[in-house]
């Protein structure tokens, strides 16, 4: 991911949606790709939703190597792609497809297979053995469809969505639901009607008008930990037709103090999908807060008890009563990642003046130092070490 010429780091997570904003206001088609999370796919995908080209790609099935499992999606919008469903080998046949979908307004089907001999050794030689299935969604056909993104943005519960062969598809929160029957677009015998530019890309009918493959029979996880993926995927028969994919809601994390870490560290925990609340109210460092997807200008006591649930909290004030203050004010909640900043001497001096019960509330739960030892010094090393440890743990490479 780069930075635009002329701008600075706190720009980078926001990148996609101003150039979104940008390219939909003007109303060009000039190429223009970014690297994103999924949640940076969605946020573009509001900017939009209402726009004549935009089609969001939703992976519903996968099988074999591929760069995504199914849940992934990606945002194509006549010339700007927001998100990544391989290593670059078939978003411009997507692009293609995703464009004639938003054009009829109904839902296509691609079914991407790169697992036979001649697609490894022919064509555009993509080097992958395996399969992606995805649905095609033309936004400006789904009214509503923003309402239904932003709850899932903001955190509001995981959001099912569901998509039948007929052109049904279904959106849920656990609050509300939406539903939509849009005209399908499936086109017959893509890859025998010859277009060289879509090697190991596969358009057809099933059954009952559906994709040339089903879905997994029997419903499965995939994106279990370790997978690198958070979406479940509950698979169908050909016969039955709709498959489905939950994303559950993006997670928070509370970062109580900045510091030389913080301008690096925010906008990593943003791109591998965190949403971030920053507690910070020393002038010094209030800059960071454009970083943070929340800021908080409170001590940290006071911080823990206005932040809205989060999964994780990072203790990183570089200074040692603050830190005190942090631990003693996390140590009764149910937050399930503490990282405390600094080497093993430190937490010790800090849990010699804290109450016992703190350290007892705390184990199993302080990661201190925490970080995993990539190696390296200085904030930039520091602010990688953690943004992986999280990655890993949360992917349940890390255990407890």
């Amino acid at each position: 991911m780069g930075v635009w010429p002329g701008r600075g780091r706190s720009c980078i997570a926001a990148a996609s949606t101003v150039a979104l904003a940008q390219w939909v206001a003007s109303d060009r088609a000039e190429p223009l790709l970014q690297t994103h999370a999924h949640r940076d796919v969605v946020a573009a995908a509001l900017t939009a939703a209402h726009h004549r080209d935009a089609t969001l790609a939703v992976v519903v099935d996968a099988a074999g190597s591929t760069y995504v499992r199914a849940g992934a999606c990606a945002l194509f919008a006549g010339g700007l792609q927001v998100g990544w469903l391989s290593g670059g080998c078939v978003e411009p046949g997507i692009a293609r497809r995703a464009a004639q979908c938003a054009e009829r307004g109904g839902i296509g089907w691609m079914d991407i297979d790169t697992r036979d001999d001649d697609d490894l050794l022919s064509g555009a030689a993509l080097g992958c053995r395996g399969r992606l299935h995805l649905a095609l969604l033309p936004l400006r056909a789904l009214d509503g469809v923003d309402e239904a993104l932003t709850a899932w943005l903001e955190g509001d519960g995981a959001l099912a969505i569901s998509v039948e062969v007929d052109g049904t598809v279904v959106m849920a929160t656990p609050q509300r639901s939406w539903r939509w029957t849009l005209p399908t677009a499936v086109e017959a015998g893509a890859r025998a009607a010859g277009d060289p530019r879509d090697q190991g890309v596969r358009v057809g009918h099933g059954r009952g008008g559906g994709p040339a493959r089903s879905a997994v029979a029997g419903g499965g996880r995939i994106g279990a930990p370790g997978s690198g993926t958070d979406a479940v995927i509950d698979g169908s028969s050909r016969g039955a037709g709709v498959w489905h994919v939950t994303w559950p809601p993006p997670p928070r994390i509370l970062l109580l103090g900045a510091g030389p870490e913080a301008p690096v560290l925010l906008p990593l925990l943003r791109a591998t999908g965190w949403r971030t609340v920053l507690a910070e109210d020393r002038a010094r460092w209030q800059p960071c807060a454009a970083l943070a997807d929340v800021h908080l200008g409170l001590p940290p006591a006071a911080a823990v008890t206005a932040a809205p649930p989060v999964l994780a909290a990072l203790v990183m004030h570089h200074a040692f009563e603050r830190d005190r203050e942090a631990l003693a004010a996390l140590a009764p909640t149910s937050v399930a990642f503490v990282g405390l900043l600094g080497p093993v001497r430190r937490r010790e001096d800090l849990f010699r003046v804290l109450p016992a019960g703190v350290r007892t509330a705390l184990d199993g739960r302080l990661r201190s130092p925490v970080g995993l030892p990539l190696g390296g010094q200085g904030g930039e090393a520091i602010a990688l070490s953690i943004a992986a440890q999280l990655q890993a743990w949360r992917h349940g490479e890390i255990k407890g």
